[in-house]
């Protein structure tokens, strides 16, 4: 009877985890990765081509985009610049937004692959703790992993990460099979799964070092000359198999150059932000601290009383091999220089919780009270996840202050991935605003979502963004601005937002998209007409003196604003004029006076 209720109960967890996962896949746009990863799989399966997007092997790629190969309106942009040049992101934004299919349609399909993974992945993680644990552990573990914040936000993603996820713990799992059951059944599905993991994602080449170190310290003096070692060089044979079965003789070369261009990004580094600091290199305790605040601290607690409580869990061996993957996968992601986001250690989750499950194996005084207590601490987790409901990415526990204030610590991958562009044009709508000044991180397209807007540092994945001034006298002015946008992570001027950074916003759309009205805000204005001209966009500079003057119009601000950005452009008699002006409103205008004088037009300075 027991058994049914834990069927039962899993049955429900599966449930509310695919109820979870569409409903949120649904109302988000796509993720940076989506818009490149999605649309090469395509290009994999329809010109057997792999040049798109060489950062990732091709499986899950294919596997998402192949729900799409029935699609027979479908166009695949063969003549466009992105396929021509080798761009995954101009081939990625034409294969989506300049399609006869919806894009809403494509992503859907792909995501829903993704989710299936999920679930695969769940019923791994599940079988695992119950086999190591107990039937109990089992279900625990699938709690956990049901409502988990980071594996819901990246199951509905049409990227490689889940996948690829799903593939290392299977190969991981095969090989504890393998050691326990040398044999040549277990021995074939090891290698074939080691190199489908191979080719799901570049990291998961760590798993032959993993194996390989794992077998020495396991084996120690015997390690050449045990049976298990013959085995496991068995299993890398068929596993390098595999991958050229798959690739073909003939393209191998084209994993080997992905390969080896992954190693070399390990020590390029890429422009990260943590704690309000800035940095090219990386952090020794980037995953550290991203781990600590974007995990249900309910989970910090069972990890606790999980190690205190080792001693009367009689399986330490079981322990050591899902703690050893946890280690060794923690260590390398702190040595690369390339920190882009928690989805570099997504694996350490769904084993964490495999090992976390053993804790049901500790036995209380009383049984109620052991119920009670589980009971206690799996609602204080599911509730933690599901009040964020559907935006699982921008989760942040309350040890930071919330999601409400994660933008602080992190951004990025982590918070922002441009996936929040839907909910901008809701507002846009519901709020009746007719002028939007947009600065978004992502590679998704406003123009697809009927977003007119003026561009304010929008991030120019394709090289096909629109610039566009916006018109005067709006009866509601917007500035939206994304939250890896207002830490100024990809700008080299890192104040350029620091006077938003104290703003209380008017919304914050799905905690990525930071909304401020600025209808009647000339200040704001200033600082946006500040920033585009230090960029040398004059067209735009001039419309934010023009809606400076607009607002304060007995101010001789926007016409000191004006006058530079006229000089600036070489049109000396305009700007004259607004110095002109300027000294008509307030006399004491030195720097009006002052540039009148530099410029040879002392004449015509108004009398004090």
């Amino acid at each position: 009877m027991k058994g049914f209720l834990i069927f039962l109960a899993k049955i429900l967890l599966f449930l509310i985890f695919f109820v979870l996962t569409t409903s949120s896949m649904k109302q988000k746009a796509a993720t940076i990765n989506e818009v490149a990863q999605l649309p090469s799989g395509y290009s994999y399966l329809k010109a057997k081509d792999f040049r798109l997007d060489t950062e990732n092997p091709p499986l899950i790629k294919m596997l998402l985009a192949f729900p799409l190969h029935s699609l027979k309106e479908l166009i695949f942009p063969v003549d466009g610049s992105g396929w021509k040049k080798s761009d995954k992101w101009k081939f990625g934004e034409d294969f989506l937004y300049q399609n006869r299919i919806k894009a809403e349609i494509l992503l859907k399909r792909g995501r829903t692959v993704s989710v299936i993974l999920a679930i695969l992945l769940g019923i791994l993680v599940a079988h695992w703790a119950k086999v190591f644990y107990g039937k109990w552990a089992g279900l625990f573990a699938l709690l956990l992993y049901t409502f988990s914040p980071n594996i819901l936000a990246h199951s509905r993603m049409a990227s490689v990460d889940l996948g690829a996820t799903f593939l290392i713990l299977l190969a991981l799992y095969t090989f504890w099979e393998m050691l326990m059951d040398p044999g040549s059944f277990t021995l074939i599905f090891a290698g074939l799964v080691l190199g489908l993991a191979l080719l799901s994602k570049y990291t998961a080449a760590g798993l032959i070092i993993l194996y390989l170190l794992y077998m020495f310290l396991h084996e120690q003096k015997d390690f050449y000359a045990s049976e298990r070692f013959v085995y496991l060089t068995g299993v890398i044979l068929l596993a390098m198999v595999t991958l050229v079965f798959v690739y073909r003789l003939s393209n191998v070369r084209l994993y080997l150059e992905g390969l080896f261009q992954a190693i070399r990004n390990v020590g390029q580094g890429q422009a990260n932000f943590l704690w309000g600091k800035y940095s090219y290199y990386g952090w020794r305790d980037y995953f550290l601290m991203a781990f600590l605040i974007k995990t249900p601290p309910v989970l910090f607690i069972l990890i606790i009383v999980r190690v205190l409580m080792s001693k009367s869990i009689t399986s330490r061996g079981k322990d050591y091999f899902l703690l050893f993957p946890i280690l060794l996968l923690s260590v390398a992601a702190s040595l690369s220089k390339r920190q882009t986001g928690l989805y570099n250690i997504l694996p350490v989750y769904p084993l964490l919780y495999i090992w976390v499950s053993g804790i049901v194996k500790i036995k209380f005084p009383r049984k109620l009270l052991g119920v009670a207590v589980y009971l206690f601490l799996a609602g204080g987790y599911a509730f933690s996840s599901l009040r964020i409901h559907p935006h699982y990415l921008a989760y942040f526990n309350f040890l930071c202050g919330g999601p409400d204030k994660g933008y602080k610590y992190l951004v990025g991958a982590n918070l922002d991935w441009g996936q929040d562009l839907r909910f901008l044009a809701e507002y846009i709508e519901s709020h009746r605003v007719d002028s939007v000044i947009l600065s978004y991180f992502g590679a998704a397209s406003p123009e697809y979502y009927g977003i007119n807007y003026q561009n304010l540092g929008t991030s120019n994945f394709s090289g096909r963004r629109r610039s566009r001034v916006a018109p005067l006298s709006p009866k509601k002015e917007i500035l939206a601005l994304s939250a890896t946008n207002l830490q100024a992570v990809h700008f080299s001027q890192k104040d350029i937002f620091s006077w938003l950074r104290y703003d209380k916003p008017e919304a914050k759309l799905g905690y990525s998209i930071f909304i401020y009205d600025i209808t009647t805000n000339a200040q704001a204005h200033s600082w946006i007409g500040h920033t585009y001209l230090s960029y040398n966009r004059y067209e735009e500079a001039v419309r934010e003196g023009k809606r400076m003057v607009e607002i304060s119009p007995k101010e001789d601000t926007g016409y000191l604003f004006l006058g530079k950005v006229y000089e600036e452009m070489g049109e000396i008699d305009r700007a004259c004029g607004e110095y002109i002006k300027a000294l008509k409103i307030n006399p004491r205008a030195f720097i009006a006076r002052g540039r009148l004088k530099a410029l040879g037009r002392e004449t015509e300075v108004p009398e004090k």
